[in-house]
């Protein structure tokens, strides 16, 4: 009696090795090892959990490999769509980008203009000292209140 390996059993219903060694580990599917260490799966009761493929299995590895080439004319219809998008976005882009420059010219002549003194000001008044700071208590009474507070 011959008996599928992991690959085989695999192969033989379309699925992944790992797929079925799950179903083994979790008991859907009875397996033994032989004396390599290889699993031993009967193919009735692989097949009484996963129904056999249909087509043999070069066939299925390739359909599971590749994905469907679509028709030609379905083809070129999405890269007319993907021009499209794409000369929308340039011009998204490109307009994005002056309002950008116009943004960025506005804010800098705002700036220049918060930078220099009002004109007739500066000569007729005198620098005025800095303010003189609010009344702070001392280090060492500040020390005192935290020790006091903290106990």
């Amino acid at each position: 009696m011959t008996f599928y390996t992991l690959a085989t059993a695999a192969n033989a219903c379309g699925l992944n090795k790992s797929t079925v060694f799950r179903a083994i580990k979790a008991g859907k599917i009875s397996a033994t090892r032989n004396e390599h260490g290889e699993w031993q799966i009967d193919p009735a009761e692989m097949h009484r959990v996963y129904p056999p493929a249909e087509s043999n299995g070069a066939e299925q590895r390739s359909e599971q490999r590749y994905a469907p080439v679509p028709a030609r004319d379905r083809t070129d219809e999405l890269i007319a769509q993907l021009r499209e998008q794409l000369a929308e976005m340039r011009t998204e882009n490109g307009r994005l980008r002056e309002d950008a420059k116009t943004w960025r010219a506005a804010f800098e002549q705002e700036r220049s203009q918060r930078a220099l003194p009002a004109p007739g000001n500066d000569a007729q008044s005198p620098e005025t000292p800095p303010a003189a700071p609010a009344d702070q208590p001392s280090r060492l009474r500040r020390a005192w209140r935290w020790i006091r507070a903290t106990g």
